[in-house]
């Protein structure tokens, strides 16, 4: 909010319209934020426009505010080939990332098996808590599936490292090589 009120932008993963694919969005509006916004396990595709559209706007002295995997971080970083003062990254804490065509597979048969599409979707609905979350997806035809995240296939395949993709496991941008201004995580057992 603060980086949209500077005149800013901020870059970030954001479902499709239909619930199928996750790619990244250039967005220069507080209403566009919400998009942005909770978690998305499958892997974003980011457009060549959003890097461009990105050094473009620093080029102007814009500020930018870039979300993504630190993966992705280090790709801006190689794009832009320089540091710049109004660009801030933010890395979440990766555990991998599923391909998009997992998570396509998955929401295609989902589609299939209730025959209605789905209109909005959660990995993490906390609707019973924080520490029971779920997948929740409400359909077309008023139906809302909540599934706990151990009974979801998909959830399940990913908290058991079974859909990763290869590069993940030998990732060199995890524990202290994490390219980013800043890193977020969910803290599960800080306690």
């Amino acid at each position: 909010n603060q980086m949209i009120a500077r005149g800013g932008l901020v870059a970030g993963a954001a479902f499709d319209d239909g619930f199928s694919s996750v790619r990244h969005r250039l967005v220069s509006s507080a209403e566009e934020l919400p998009a942005l916004r909770t978690s998305k396990y499958a892997q974003s595709d980011i457009e060549p426009e959003i890097f461009r559209g990105i050094e473009r706007a620093l080029a102007q002295g814009r500020p930018v505010l870039f979300s993504g995997c630190p993966c992705q971080v280090a790709g801006l970083h190689l794009f832009l080939h320089k540091e710049s003062p109004d660009l801030l990254t933010c890395a979440l804490a990766c555990h991998g990332i599923p391909s998009p065509g997992w998570f396509f597979r998955y929401r295609e048969q989902c589609n299939a098996a209730r025959q209605a599409p789905v209109v909005a979707f959660s990995f993490r609905d906390k609707t019973n808590g924080w520490k029971k979350f779920q997948v929740r997806q409400a359909l077309q035809d008023g139906r809302v599936i909540q599934e706990p995240f151990a009974r979801n296939f998909f959830m399940w395949s990913f908290l058991h490292n079974l859909c990763l993709r290869q590069t993940c496991h030998a990732c060199r941008y995890k524990g202290e090589n994490i390219p980013s201004d800043l890193i977020l995580a969910d803290f599960w057992g800080v306690e």
